[in-house]
């Protein structure tokens, strides 16, 4: 919380530490108190913040989505300018949130196609990615209300 009035103040916008990084945040913490070494705080702060000031704008315009078979996800690519991201959505994440039980996967994809896009935008827009950058679906980000399942 204090780096991120530290951030304000300077002009920059405020960061959140993601929990998969709280370990790393963790150690640059003690390595800066502990060792004087303040490079690992100021470098996953800088990352943390760059991302944020960068303008992230996932689109999809390759559909040509496949079924993971050693990952049980479906894999489909998004573009963000001359980058392109592997995304995934989960075996149980079809199944837990678009009822896809013994379905064909791909084919339910297809089907919830622009709400598992849209929710891979939204996560890559805050980056909440993978360390590889890619984007991973779990099970319960996507849940789509009753009403629409029925």
């Amino acid at each position: 919380m204090a780096f991120n009035s530290g951030l304000a103040s300077g002009g920059y916008p405020w960061t959140v530490i993601r929990m998969r990084d709280r370990k790393a945040y963790l150690a640059a913490l003690d390595r800066a108190s502990i060792d004087v070494d303040l490079g690992p705080f100021t470098t996953l702060i800088a990352q943390r913040v760059r991302w944020v000031l960068e303008k992230h704008d996932l689109k999809f315009p390759d559909q040509a989505e496949k079924w993971d078979f050693d990952r049980e996800v479906v894999v489909f690519f998004g573009q963000d300018g001359d980058s392109r991201v592997r995304c995934a959505i989960s075996r149980e994440a079809l199944d837990d949130d678009f009822g896809g039980d013994n379905r064909e996967k791909v084919e339910l994809f297809r089907e919830n196609r622009a709400a598992i896009e849209q929710g891979a935008r939204q996560k890559y827009a805050a980056g909440d990615t993978e360390t590889d950058g890619s984007i991973l679906i779990h099970s319960g980000e996507l849940a789509k209300p009753r009403a629409a399942r029925e």
